[in-house]
């Protein structure tokens, strides 16, 4: 079967992928430039760009709105704007995945000469068929090697004549991974240095940036910081050990370190990886139960680690003497990190990535 580039994107297809380039030449040819951003008019499409930003944030994916395709395509490159103006790389990460994951949802609903024709946008030599589909395997290498179920080695699967075989969601997740690196590196672009926001920027991004202040206030400073394992409280760093050592743990304590490390930054992704790092686990049921603590499943409700009373009644505490006063594991790590940026107290400690 060969490929095709003459798809033809409806305004609802471009609303729903306002990263094709098709879009941004719909937006081209509709009128819309820079200039317009001083307009009365162009309020709602700032105003939907900042709810875009602000979901990415809390929920950690877009929702999707047609009832106005045309505002829902301006308002991604203006929201590409907005993030690049705040230049936080861990905002840019958090928006690039959040428009991954809501593309991602959309594409397992999609036809098959849709997701072929966006697979081709990105670069992917993709074909699909009736119960699987093909990727050529250097597409497939770049974006699989990084997860660490051994259903993605290459030594598991069907290699014919250079293409692996693999599910249709398969090749959607390879996809969506596909457009957060994309979209990654167009939000880590540097602005010129004499760029200045338009002034109907400036609230938006004010507000934006207090949130961004008050998640590093409230986690010790996670976002700048990155992952600090000697700051773990006791309890939280016994389940983590026990996870990468592939000792088994009860859902409790499963529950409980998924829910603190999204707590205090860790993507869902990350948080993922990390427990399919495990023999036996499965990822798809394993990426449902994190999405669902994090929020982006059922109430749409994030929760928080269960409290250091809770833990005791199941027997997962674990107190050494600076857990004095205190009532919950989020509270003690951020009083660790602290330490540890100042290097004292608790062994001060070197700070690294997970």
């Amino acid at each position: 079967m060969a490929l095709k580039e003459g798809y033809r994107f409806t305004d609802r297809d471009l609303a729903k992928y306002p990263f094709l380039r098709e879009a941004a030449r719909y937006l081209e040819e509709a009128g819309f430039t820079v200039k317009d951003m001083e307009a009365e008019y162009f309020k709602p499409i700032i105003d939907r760009a900042y709810s875009r930003i602000v979901e990415a944030m809390e929920k950690g994916v877009v929702s999707l709105k047609l009832d106005e395709p045309r505002l829902e395509i301006a308002s991604f490159p203006v929201a590409v704007l907005l993030v690049r103006f705040i230049g936080d790389e861990f905002l840019a990460r958090r928006y690039a995945l959040a428009e991954s994951l809501r593309a991602r949802e959309l594409l397992e609903r999609e036809p098959k000469p849709l997701i072929e024709a966006i697979a081709l946008r990105l670069g992917f030599k993709a074909e699909i068929y009736d119960g699987y589909a093909k990727l050529y395997f250097t597409d497939y290498l770049k974006y699989a090697s990084r997860f660490h179920d051994p259903r993605w080695k290459i030594v598991n699967r069907i290699l014919d004549h250079g293409w692996i075989l693999l599910s249709r969601r398969e090749l959607i997740r390879l996809i969506s991974e596909a457009i957060q690196d994309n979209l990654f590196k167009i939000l880590s672009r540097p602005l010129p240095g004499d760029a200045k926001p338009p002034l109907t920027f400036e609230a938006k991004i004010i507000a934006i940036t207090g949130m961004l202040s008050d998640r590093k206030t409230r986690y010790g400073g996670w976002v700048d910081v990155g992952f600090v394992e000697e700051a773990l409280p006791p309890c939280v760093k016994a389940m983590y050990t026990a996870l990468k050592s592939g000792r088994h743990l009860p859902h409790i304590a499963r529950f409980t370190l998924a829910s603190f490390l999204l707590n205090i930054g860790l993507t869902v992704d990350d948080v993922v990886k990390l427990f399919v790092s495990v023999p036996d686990a499965d990822e798809r049921i394993t990426r449902y139960q994190v999405e669902h603590i994090a929020g982006m499943r059922g109430s749409m409700t994030k929760y928080t680690s269960p409290s250091c009373s809770t833990l005791k009644t199941h027997g997962l505490c674990v107190e050494d003497e600076f857990c004095r006063g205190v009532k919950h594991p989020l509270t003690r790590y951020k009083r660790s990190v602290r330490r540890a940026i100042g290097g004292g107290g608790e062994g001060g400690g070197k700070l690294r990535e997970a």
